[in-house]
């Protein structure tokens, strides 16, 4: 069955491309059937020394190898008309090929996978899952700032065929939208559809700390001058008895039923404001402060018990705001980000979280999360530092003080990347994580036989050091985010005690009484590639 369904992903692709390329195809056919003195007596030229729709600002080609890590960074000077300052979106009219993917294939000293210390949210993204995005779509360009497009992205994401045997994959479709741009006036688009919608991420921990939304909905995008407006809302239904339920029930002929019993739509909308500020002719140098805000909402319902009254589940509500900071252009390819979010009801637990641990009203008001974030990437010419940071205090909704998933998580880590030559660099990444809960310690009390009483252990901080050296084959030359990377990399895990008793005793994680034994080493190779890819 999963088979199937990622084939028939694909042809729902193909269908909708070729939908548009026949609609393309028979207009520019209406265009070349028009009388040819006609043309030249409205235009004085040919179509082609008439077409402004493809002219392109120059730009710098190791620069649009970068991935677009801020909304307007040096990459995006191909999208802005200099001289005017006036943004313009170069889409030429056909089909549309890009991906994201990355493909890591590693082994411990024994022998084994790499298990990876998991005790925060979003750890370093040193040996990670392997992940491939394809995006498949059409752009009709109608002229300057003027277009629609369609985009479809699927995503295959665990482990492939030959590596386990099972041809089963994991399949999502994480993008299908339509977007028009330009009608009536030229900062004005408009999209509807399923869309990861999302703003600047952390790379190093592939973390977006601020706006990050997968919505089922539709938006506008206003920019006009130096200012941005987003407005969005959308709906998700999440397959959990807390949003949907289908209950079996008697019909005629005694043949049983299936209806839907509990059917409760969340309701999400987001609105983020942009100013960028210029320091510089053009968009090669700026600063830009963006404020953003969710509201999420969930209506009451009512949930099947055999043999009981059905059981009452309020109404829910949600909130979130959050300020973001950048700056770029101070070196080449080089920026900045600074983040921090505060959020309080559904929106703690994330668009396709249940909510969990709520108060005794069946309501998640009192939970809260607070995340404060800093990105940023400083190429030197010979070479670059790339910094990711982020620090969460989370608190669920129940009154328990003394709670396990009530605490306080971070990370910090550093990644310096050389150029020896231009297709070989060389990288070195040390990190600490750490988390601290308000509940209990994890480890069990001690008996002392002097006192004949049990000595209550003290309150543990799990932290993991990670480091790793690589050695990476980059074709296109310099640049930290110059894809595709191919790299050949070993790492060491070391944890403290608390966070080896985190593990059963059965776990490798649980580590040993020598030193030696509580290091997880790793070597192995790594994929990471991008291209026309849409990423948010």
């Amino acid at each position: 069955m999963k088979r199937l369904k990622v084939i028939s992903i694909f042809v729902t692709n193909f269908v909708l491309l070729f939908s548009f390329q026949t609609f393309a195809q028979a207009k520019e056919h209406d265009k070349k059937t028009e009388p040819l003195n006609e043309k030249i007596e409205m235009t004085g030229q040919s179509d082609k020394g008439n077409d402004t729709s493809n002219n392109e600002v120059p730009g710098n080609p190791e620069e649009t190898q970068s991935k677009n890590l801020t909304e307007k960074t040096p990459s995006k000077t191909d999208d802005v008309n200099i001289n005017s300052n006036e943004k313009k979106d170069e889409i030429k009219s056909g089909f549309r090929f890009g991906s994201y993917g990355r493909i890591s294939i590693g082994t411990t000293t024994e022998g084994r996978s790499i298990l990876k210390y998991e005790i925060v949210g979003h750890p370093q993204r040193i040996f990670e899952n392997n992940y491939v995005e394809i995006d498949l779509g059409y752009n009709l360009d109608t002229g300057i700032n003027k277009y629609v497009k369609i985009l479809m992205t699927t995503a295959i994401m665990g482990n492939f065929f030959h590596y386990t045997g099972d041809p089963q994959l994991q399949a999502a479709v994480r993008n299908l939208y339509i977007e028009a741009k330009g009608y009536p006036v030229s900062w004005l688009a408009v999209w509807v559809g399923s869309r990861m919608y999302r703003g600047d991420d952390i790379y190093l921990l592939d973390f977006w700390p601020m706006d990050n939304l997968n919505t089922l909905g539709a938006g506008l995008i206003m920019s006009p001058g130096l200012w941005d407006f987003r407005i969005h809302a959308g709906v998700n239904r999440l397959n959990d008895e807390f949003q949907y339920q289908e209950i079996k029930v008697a019909a005629e002929q005694f043949q049983p039923r299936t209806v839907v019993f509990m059917d409760r739509q969340r309701f999400i909308s987001s609105l983020k404001i942009t100013r960028f500020f210029l320091l510089s002719n053009g968009w090669e140098k700026g600063a830009k402060v963006s404020i953003y805000g969710e509201v999420h909402g969930l209506p009451a319902g009512y949930l099947y018990h055999e043999n009981e009254p059905p059981e009452k589940i309020p109404s829910d509500f949600g909130w979130l705001v959050g300020i973001q900071g950048g700056i770029w252009g101070f070196s080449k390819d080089s920026w900045a980000n600074v983040w921090l979010k505060y959020s309080g009801g559904l929106a703690s637990y994330g668009e396709l979280s249940i909510p969990f641990d709520l108060q005794s009203d069946k309501k998640s008001t009192s939970a809260r999360d607070f995340i404060a974030g800093i990105s940023s990437n400083w190429e030197f010419g010979y070479g670059g530092i790339i910094t990711g940071f982020y620090a969460r205090y989370f608190k669920d909704a129940d009154p328990n003080v003394y709670d396990i998933n009530d605490y306080w998580e971070g990370v910090l880590t550093v990644r310096l990347q050389m150029y020896p030559v231009s297709f070989l660099h060389v990288a070195v990444e040390a990190g600490e994580s750490f988390r601290q809960t308000t509940g209990l310690a994890n480890t069990m009390p001690k008996f002392d036989p002097q006192s004949q009483s049990f000595i209550p252990p003290p309150h543990e901080t799990p932290s993991v050091t990670n480091v790793a050296l690589m050695l990476i084959y980059s074709p296109f030359g310099k640049g930290t985010f110059t894809r595709p990377q191919l790299r050949l990399l070993g790492s060491v895990q070391i944890p403290n005690a608390a966070a080896r008793h985190l593990y059963p005793e059965e776990d490798i994680r649980a580590g040993g009484d020598k030193i030696i034994d509580n290091l997880i080493w790793g070597i192995g190779v790594q994929a990471e590639w991008w291209f026309n890819s849409s990423y948010r």
